[in-house]
């Protein structure tokens, strides 16, 4: 698996990796390294979706 691949590789680091909240990246018996922590964003969240911000940048621009 590619999480203890990670923990592998770096023993002595801590590792976040971000999800969105998409029901494939939630299940509940998945075995997570403890130097692993999943960080679920939120279902909008534009400040972290390049496309997303871009287009708020452009609406505001287009006013």
């Amino acid at each position: 698996m590619l999480l203890y691949l990670i923990s592998k590789l770096y023993p002595n680091k801590i590792h976040i990796i971000q999800l969105d909240n998409r029901p494939a990246h939630q299940n509940l018996s998945l075995s997570i390294p403890d130097q692993i922590i999943l960080l679920f964003q939120l279902s909008y969240c534009p400040e972290v979706i390049p496309i997303l911000k871009s287009s708020a940048i452009l609406k505001t621009l287009q006013k």
